[in-house]
């Protein structure tokens, strides 16, 4: 399945794991320190945060599409 992938430079990594967590229903597949990512199955989604600079807003720092074939409509 193809899904796509969007990454995300947060100012408060803690509270944007927080807060995706309870938006998508799934916890962080993946953490490190200043990174988190989840896998979301609906809607097909890689979403990976990354710790940026404290007081910065949000900022998207990639997007793409993974897996091979087209992403869903709708």
């Amino acid at each position: 399945m193809s899904r796509v992938q969007l990454a995300l430079q947060v100012a408060d990594l803690e509270a944007s794991i927080e807060f995706y967590s309870t938006l998508f229903g799934v916890a962080p597949a993946k953490r490190r320190p200043g990174y988190a990512n989840f896998a979301v199955t609906e809607p097909p989604l890689k979403l990976v945060l990354l710790e940026g600079q404290s007081g910065q807003a949000t900022v998207m720092d990639r997007v793409c599409c993974i897996g091979g074939g087209k992403v869903p409509a709708g």
